[in-house]
């Protein structure tokens, strides 16, 4: 069997999570209509930090499905010749 972290993939899910709701959800840290410019700033802050941690989680997801997919089969490099 492979071994798993599983604390560092709770991590990386509930800061996703985390990272996720706050865009989403009407509390917000810097309100958008008492300091307009912060307010939008530090949304994009957080946007700044999760977006690349939600694109390294699909990207580690396609890779996983395409193993499941050709699992059994051997796959090889090759260059094709015309």
């Amino acid at each position: 069997m492979e071994k798993r972290h599983l604390p560092n993939e709770i991590h990386r899910h509930y800061s996703s999570s985390a990272g996720n709701s706050v865009c989403h959800l009407p509390i917000d840290l810097l309100p958008e209509f008492a300091i307009p410019v912060l307010g939008v700033m530090d949304d994009l802050a957080v946007l700044s930090l999760t977006i690349p941690k939600l694109i390294k989680e699909v990207d580690k997801f396609l890779l996983w499905e395409a193993e499941q997919k050709y699992k059994g089969t051997q796959v090889i490099d090759a260059e094709i010749i015309k």
